[in-house]
């Protein structure tokens, strides 16, 4: 049941993935270089053709205080392309790649274990080695495989940018890096969030509106829920998601600041 509710995610965030983004065609030139879209001859979303170039996987302890899934599509932004080549990004022992889940899951009752909250996840860690699912080498291959579509895919340039910050020059203004003690690096990484999040669109009064759904579902209702299908009761909230068909369209074209390596903003 487990893997086939993950399956179901995986491929929902797909849908939206290639609905707002692949489809949107500043989005698609810029970013991802106009590659060929993930279709198949029907031209349906492909979801193994769009693997290459998603990082996914789930926490553990949860952040947040729920188990759920991080869909994170290349190519990465500056700051998080720098955690991620210093390894303080997808960390080992605390997240688990989908791929590692998925191959875990396949094994099923012969790893299943009566979780209580003394149990330790190197113990369901070590049924699963034991049966063939090698946590500790799957999440060296993914980070691996993460660094290499990163930089395969990366698509910026100097001239994207306004300013660089280092730990060795502080803030420096671009391309004649100038130095600029008075500039705030916070500040920078703030500014910059509100001009690239797709969340909360359209901005009102230059903020960002939004909005989130509180109600807890039986696991029978996740399984098969849809939110471009989903009519909510009255009185009970707005829906999880808009239709991915209102596709957003806030594709910045310069970005405030970069990190070069070493980076202050860890």
């Amino acid at each position: 049941y487990m893997g086939k509710l993950l399956r179901k995610m995986l491929h929902f965030a797909g849908e939206v993935a290639f609905e707002r983004f692949w489809k949107h065609p500043e989005f698609h030139a810029q970013m991802l270089h106009s590659r060929r879209l993930p279709v198949d001859k029907a031209g349906s979303l492909d979801f193994d053709k769009m693997r290459p170039y998603l990082a996914m996987g789930m926490n553990f302890p949860p952040s947040m205080f729920q188990l759920h899934l991080q869909f994170i599509h290349m190519p990465h932004m500056p700051f998080q392309a720098h955690m991620a080549h210093n390894g303080n990004h997808y960390h080992h022992g605390r997240f688990f790649f989908v791929s590692f889940l998925e191959e875990a899951l396949r094994l099923g009752d012969s790893v299943r274990v009566d979780v209580t909250d003394a149990t330790d996840i190197k113990e369901i860690l070590a049924r699963c080695k034991d049966r063939g699912v090698d946590y500790d080498v799957m999440h060296a291959q993914s980070i691996k495989a993460v660094k290499q579509n990163g930089a395969r895919l990366n698509p910026f340039k100097e001239a994207d940018f306004e300013y660089e910050v280092s730990k060795t020059n502080g803030v420096v203004r671009l391309p004649g890096r100038e130095a600029m003690p008075d500039v705030d690096p916070k500040a920078l990484q703030k500014n910059d969030n509100l001009k690239m999040q797709n969340y909360g669109r359209p901005y009102v009064d230059g903020k960002p509106g939004g909005v989130y759904y509180k109600y807890p579902k039986r696991p029978s209702e996740v399984a098969d829920f849809h939110p471009r299908n989903a009519v909510e009761p009255a009185n009970e909230g707005t829906p999880l998601m808009p239709d991915p068909q209102d596709r957003v369209d806030c594709l910045p074209r310069r970005s405030s600041y970069r990190c070069s390596d070493p980076c202050t903003m860890q």
